[in-house]
């Protein structure tokens, strides 16, 4: 039910979002033992309701509306010094964060037919001028909630040392140490979707499950300067993805899943030319995951098939980035930037139905990470002059290239966005004071058609969040 025109949006009645945030964050450092000790406190809230015809078509399949609420406080000391040839920095993190998230879901049961009823709902897709008409009108509600609190504490630490005054070795470290308790009242094959009212009044929650772990960290790097123009570098580190359980659907009767772990390789050179009128950088890298957390379909010993998050795959991921920054005139400048990336699945678990029938539109192997593209790139002209004594002109003509990329881990042929490029612009003015600027610009000025986002909607079919049109306007901006 695509609309004739791409930029057209066919959604009946209001779509609705509303946010409110609030934010607030404190830092003191202080001067003390040879070095600078620092402390930070931040609080941040978040509330959200929204309401939207989430299958994005005249019928109204699919409309999902819910709230999100959450606050968190989080509190981190560190001390750094340098010492000689030494210099480094210790710290300690602390992490809290409670969230309230409802959703309730009304789906539709429709009939399709080419034929006009009454009162039907119909569309023209852009590839078929015969219109498409939906006669069905069964509802259902479904309504699902979930509690979680969450405390995170870590240790840190990390220092460079000069071998030489060429060579440089950091080390680095950080433990971690996790805790979630969580609670969902959702669906299962006995109590289904409707433990909660309508309006979230009354739920009934199945089990509260917890979630502890712990993860070490560890990080090395070297760099050598050649010259004062030329530097290489490399770098192990290691990383990890918190794990827990998914708070969307089933109550909680499995197993939580575990953390997501990857160890990542560096090696990169950056180098200025010309008595610093180019600059060129480059890094190539890889990374190896295990535990990958993905959204596939398992059976549970005691609920049966559910569909949720697991550590489903191992994966490579290793590519390239180049960056150059050539200085043309005092006035002029050309940047560009490439990157390519090769993220390839090594063991996917779980992309079978209950029947163990194949899901995926191409082999393990073959499968492209979703909304990863392969390639990307970007070429942009610069320009900056002052203006007498009244401030500095600045302005910009750009444009981004991102290759295709699917929006399913399954590649669904249907679900993918094209690869597309973005044109922008603009012109600034900022005064000699620096306080004020005044910008008139100019976003995606040869209208790319491409989508931001996808998802597969089941019997409901698809959508797609499409990007921004051409969008133009001026903005004021003045410095505190």
């Amino acid at each position: 039910m695509t609309p004739t025109d791409f930029w057209t949006v066919t959604n009946p009645g209001n779509s609705v979002q509303k946010i409110a945030t609030f934010s607030a964050i404190g830092e003191v450092n202080w001067h003390v033992l040879g070095g600078v000790a620092t402390f930070l406190q931040g609080h941040r809230k978040v509330k959200s309701s929204s309401d939207q015809n989430f299958d994005g078509t005249p019928a109204e399949s699919f409309r999902s509306s819910g709230h999100y609420y959450q606050w968190q406080d989080s509190t981190e000391i560190r001390f750094a010094q340098e010492i000689g040839r030494f210099n480094y920095t210790v710290g300690a993190y602390y992490f809290l964060t409670w969230l309230d998230s409802a959703q309730r879901r009304t789906l539709r049961s429709n009939i399709f037919s080419t034929s006009a009823a009454v009162n039907p709902i119909c569309a023209t897709n852009r590839n078929n001028t015969t219109p498409l008409c939906v006669t069905g009108s069964t509802f259902a509600d479904n309504v699902q909630r979930a509690y979680q609190t969450t405390w995170s504490t870590a240790l840190f630490a990390e220092g460079d040392y000069s071998i030489t005054d060429q060579l440089v070795l950091t080390l680095g470290i950080r433990q971690t140490r996790e805790h979630k308790r969580s609670v969902v009242a959702g669906f299962t094959p006995i109590q289904n979707f409707g433990d909660c009212t309508v309006s979230h009044s009354a739920c009934r929650f199945g089990p509260t499950r917890t979630y502890a772990a712990s993860n070490v960290s560890p990080k090395v790097g070297l760099s050598y300067t050649i010259s004062q123009d030329h530097l290489v570098f490399g770098s192990v580190t290691t990383g990890f993805r918190s794990g827990g359980y998914a708070l969307r659907g089933a109550a909680l009767t499995f197993a939580p899943y575990a953390a997501e772990e990857v160890t990542a390789y560096e090696l990169g050179s950056k180098n200025d030319f010309l008595g610093n009128r180019l600059r060129l950088n480059g890094t190539v890298f890889l990374n190896k995951y295990k535990d990958l957390q993905r959204t596939v379909t398992q059976q549970d010993p005691q609920i049966g098939i559910i569909q949720s998050t697991f550590n489903a795959a191992t994966a490579t991921i290793y590519g390239v980035e180049l960056e150059a920054v050539a200085n043309i005139t005092e006035n002029w400048s050309l940047n560009a930037v490439y990157g390519y990336v090769h993220a390839q699945y090594d063991s996917f678990d779980g992309l079978t139905n209950a029947a163990g029938v194949y899901t995926a539109y191409a082999p393990v192997s073959d499968l492209k990470f979703n909304r990863v593209p392969d390639t990307t790139a970007g070429l942009s002209l610069n320009y900056s002059s002052p203006v007498g004594d009244l401030g500095r002109v600045a302005a910009r003509l750009g444009a981004s290239y991102t290759s295709g990329y699917f929006f399913d881990d399954v590649n669904t042929p249907t679900n993918r966005n094209g690869a597309y490029t973005l044109v922008d612009a603009s012109v600034a003015f900022t005064s000699a004071d620096e306080l004020w600027t005044v910008q008139v610009y100019g976003k995606n000025l040869t209208e790319e058609e491409y989508a931001q986002a996808g998802a597969n909607l089941g019997g409901n079919g698809q959508n797609f969040y499409i990007g921004k049109p051409m969008t133009y306007g001026i903005k004021l901006t003045r410095e505190f």
